[in-house]
């Protein structure tokens, strides 16, 4: 465990806001691209991508208001791997509004998915002083439903519970493999458990490069909340593909949220 106390408190001085700007896709025969951008003080600029390569989706293409709906809550999990660079005291959202039970609501899955962050790098904080979020735009999103199916997409992570997953599924549902980033490990996976790599939805996720870039300047770097991130690529991924499920194998050796 490192002290990084006094670097936290520096960094904070220094970069006093955060701010996601904006975001934009391209759905194409290749699949659906998202690009965020994201502001550390008007000094450092991120341009994270994802890509969603096209399978058999039921709602292909999907409609802009529904996925400005779920591109934007992405973007909300996805921006915390760069905040946490500085951990600017100040956070702006710009895309569209939020509210304040919303904000507490954001508020609460950064601090507590962050603990692990937090700890090794032995900085004290609290919920309340942490960060301070606003919502500047009038721009408010739109609730919308969508057709799904009683389906089955199964995250995979490419340990032994994944195997048992499927295994237990695939005799009473339609069952799809999901790979973020796939590896040999989780391919590997799915050939056991029977799934041909052509059933197999995956997902690419591309850091930025300049947020490396920060870790080895000195920048604060740890743990972030990848569980909820994978919460929401999944919720994008099930929409695509008109999956009514999402199954996820916990792991006995994780008692912590992140």
């Amino acid at each position: 465990m490192q002290n990084n106390e006094i670097k936290y408190k520096q960094l904070r001085a220094k970069y006093v806001w955060f701010a996601f700007e904006g975001f934009s896709y391209e759905q194409s025969s290749k699949g659906l691209e998202i690009r965020f951008h994201f502001n550390l003080a008007d000094q450092f600029h991120f341009y994270p991508k994802l890509v969603f390569y096209k399978k058999d989706f039921k709602n292909w293409p999907i409609g802009k208001s529904v996925l400005d709906n779920l591109v934007f809550h992405l973007g909300m999990i996805e921006l915390i791997s760069y905040w946490k660079a500085a951990c600017s005291p100040k956070l702006i959202i710009k895309p569209y509004r939020i509210n304040d039970k919303q904000i507490a609501w954001w508020k609460k899955l950064y601090f507590h998915g962050l603990g692990e962050f937090f700890y090794l790098n032995g900085i004290e904080v609290t919920e309340d002083d942490f960060i301070d979020i606003h919502s500047t735009s009038e721009k408010r999103l739109e609730s919308f439903s969508i057709p799904l199916e009683n389906k089955v997409l199964v995250l995979i992570g490419g340990g032994k519970d994944s195997v048992v997953t499927l295994e237990l599924l695939k005799g009473h549902y339609e069952v799809s493999p999901f790979i973020l980033n796939p590896r040999g490990a989780s391919l590997q996976t799915i050939d056991v458990a029977g799934f041909h790599e052509n059933n197999v939805v995956t997902v690419n996720r591309f850091l930025d490069k300049k947020l490396l870039e920060l870790n080895d300047l000195g920048f604060l770097n740890g743990h972030t909340p990848f569980s909820a991130m994978l919460a929401f690529v999944s919720l994008i991924t099930a929409t695509l593909g008109g999956f009514k499920h999402i199954a996820l194998s916990n792991e006995s050796s994780a008692n912590e949220p992140t």
